[in-house]
C-alpha cells in the first residue's frame, strides 16, 4: 500500500455542507465536505485505538478539540502499556495551519480552506507537498523529501500521485515515485465501495487509505472528503498485487465503531497476510 499511498492525503472537525464553512475566512479548518454531499454526525471521534493480531491494544490516538470545534491536539500513546507517547498541536491563522511537534514546525497554507502546501520539517530533513484540485477534489499531490549535509540539499525521494473521482468517491489513484539513483516506478489501486458512510467528524479516510501526512485528513483541508469508505482496494506494482479488503461495525446511530483492514501481499511466489483492527470511540456531545 505504501508504494500506491507514498504522497499525502491523507488525520479539525469537518462541517456539513450547511454548515456555512466554506473557507473564505481563512482560519481553521477547511472546506471540508463542499460538493461532497456528507452528512456529518454530531458527536466527535475522542480515541482511535489500533489493535494487534492478539486482539491486544498497540496504540492509541487521543483527539482533543478547541471551542470551535477543531482539532487542536493529537496525542499518540504506544509501547509497552501506552509507555510512550508523542503529541501534535495544532494552532490556526490566517490561511495557515501550523502543527507543532517536540519544538519542531510544520505549515500547512490555505487557500479558499483548501490545502495548497504543506512542509515537514525535522532537524535537517524536509518534506515538502504541494495540492491541486479538480472541482472540489484533491486531483494531484507532489512530495518532494530532502536532506541538508554539509550546506547543500539533496533530494531523497519524489512522488506525484493522481487520484481519479467517480460519483463523489475515490475510484483510482496512480502514483509514480524515484528514490535517489533509483529509476522511477509506477502503481495503480482500485477502490469499491459498499454503503458505509464517511460520517465522523474527521475523515476516516485517514485509516482506510493509509496515506502520508495523515494529518490533513483530518483536518478536512483536501477538498471535498469522498462519500463512502472503501469496500476493497487492489493494487499492482510490477509484479506483485496488494488486495485489501475492509469490513466495519456500525452501532444504530450510524456511527463507525470498528474498522477491520485485511491485506494480502503477493508476488515471486510469496504471499503475505496481516490484519488491522481499529475501535473508534466518540465524546458525547
Amino acid at each position: 500500500m505504501a508504494a500506491v499511498f507514498c504522497a499525502a492525503t491523507t488525520f479539525t472537525g469537518c462541517s456539513d455542507d450547511d454548515g456555512g464553512n466554506d473557507g473564505s475566512g481563512g482560519n481553521g479548518q477547511g472546506a471540508g465536505n463542499g460538493g461532497s454531499g456528507v452528512v456529518v454526525l454530531a458527536k466527535k471521534v475522542a480515541k482511535v485505538s489500533v489493535l494487534n493480531d492478539e486482539g491486544e491494544v498497540s496504540e492509541t490516538y487521543l483527539f482533543n478539540y478547541d471551542q470551535e470545534g477543531r482539532v487542536s491536539k493529537i496525542i499518540n500513546q504506544y509501547g509497552p502499556g501506552g509507555g510512550y507517547q508523542e503529541e501534535k498541536t495544532f494552532s490556526y491563522g490566517d490561511n495557515k495551519i501550523t502543527i507543532t511537534e517536540d519544538d519542531e514546525e510544520s505549515v500547512i497554507t490555505l487557500k479558499d480552506g483548501k490545502a495548497v502546501s504543506y512542509t515537514e520539517k525535522d532537524g535537517n530533513y524536509e518534506d515538502t507537498y504541494s495540492f491541486t484540485y479538480s472541482g472540489n477534489y484533491l486531483y494531484q499531490v507532489e512530495n518532494v523529501e530532502k536532506h541538508l549535509s554539509n550546506g547543500n540539499w539533496s533530494v531523497d525521494y519524489e512522488s506525484k500521485t493522481t487520484y481519479n473521482v467517480k460519483n463523489g468517491n475515490l475510484s483510482s489513484v496512480k502514483n509514480v515515485w524515484k528514490e535517489e539513483e533509483e529509476e522511477a516506478e509506477t502503481a495503480t489501486g482500485f477502490f469499491q465501495y459498499g454503503n458505509v458512510a464517511n460520517n465522523a467528524n474527521i475523515d476516516l479516510g485517514f485509516i482506510c487509505y493509509d496515506m502520508d501526512a495523515s494529518e490533513l485528513h483530518v483536518l478536512c483541508v483536501l477538498g471535498a472528503r469522498y462519500q463512502n469508505l472503501p469496500a476493497s482496494m487492489s493494487s499492482r506494482d510490477g509484479g506483485w498485487t496488494y488486495d485489501v479488503n475492509y469490513s466495519y461495525v456500525v452501532d444504530k446511530d450510524n456511527y463507525v465503531t470498528k474498522i477491520t483492514m485485511v491485506s494480502v501481499e503477493a508476488g515471486e511466489g510469496k504471499s503475505y497476510r496481516e490484519t488491522a483492527v481499529y475501535e473508534i470511540v466518540y465524546a458525547e456531545n
